[in-house]
């Protein structure tokens, strides 16, 4: 990971060095208050301390595929990887918290845990019921993750955006439809949701960036095209 400074005309002033992978090195980061999460192709997620020049202070390990999206929100860091789960980490003697609904709403505080007491407080993945014909969690690779107020979104490569409540033991509240290939990019501004979609060898590409309306039970409202692509991912 190389660190650049914005104020001495963008100098690299240090690399981050220690996770490994084959193929896939570092695949992720977020940033929250004084800490940087890395995500990468050796399973695991690692946190270093903005403010101790960058210190390594702490390995979080569980997922077993590369981790390949990262998300903050309040106390909770989310990790999605190729796994086909989201990992939730927070401190590990939390008290319950209120945490703020809806998009319409000003961001909740930043994540800035103690290392000691950080680990893994919860995990979303597949499962269905073959009775009542439900099923919930993603079927392929989680790429991309993005949070907005008391909802967290997750794009994967089953081609679907879900959405997940925060507040409600990360209930699956709905998936979203329309991309035709891997989707690889989420982000959230104001009412709406943005979502970029990547390409398929064989059957073509995905190009275009998808807008759905929040305020609209998550309708899609516009598709933006323009952009191209040749290769392969």
């Amino acid at each position: 990971i190389r660190v650049w400074d914005l104020e001495k005309n963008y100098a690299h002033v240090r690399t981050l060095e220690g996770q490994t992978g084959w193929l896939f090195g570092v695949k992720a980061l977020a940033v929250s208050g004084s800490k940087l999460s890395s995500g990468s192709g050796d399973k695991t997620i690692r946190v270093w301390d903005l403010d101790k020049n960058y210190a390594h202070v702490k390995t979080l390990e569980g997922h077993t595929n590369k981790v390949s999206a990262l998300a903050v929100s309040g106390s909770k860091l989310f990790s999605g990887s190729y796994d086909e789960t989201i990992r939730v980490w927070g401190p590990q003697d939390e008290q319950k918290e209120h945490s703020v609904p809806g998009w319409q709403y000003p961001p909740v505080p930043t994540w800035n845990p103690n290392p000691a007491k950080l680990h893994e407080v919860h995990k979303i993945e597949y499962k269905s019921s073959w009775w009542w014909g439900l099923t919930e969690g993603h079927t392929d690779s989680v790429d991309a993750l993005a949070v907005s107020g008391s909802k967290l979104f997750s794009g994967s490569g089953d081609h679907t955006i879900r959405v997940w409540d925060l507040e409600k033991n990360y209930a699956h509240v709905k998936t979203l439809e329309g991309h035709t290939t891997w989707v690889y990019a989420l982000a959230v501004s104001g009412s709406k949701l943005f979502s970029a979609g990547g390409f398929a060898l064989l059957w073509g590409g995905d190009f275009g960036i998808r807008v759905w309306d929040l305020g609209k039970n998550y309708a899609h409202v516009k598709t933006l095209e323009g952009h191209t692509c040749w290769g392969v991912f």
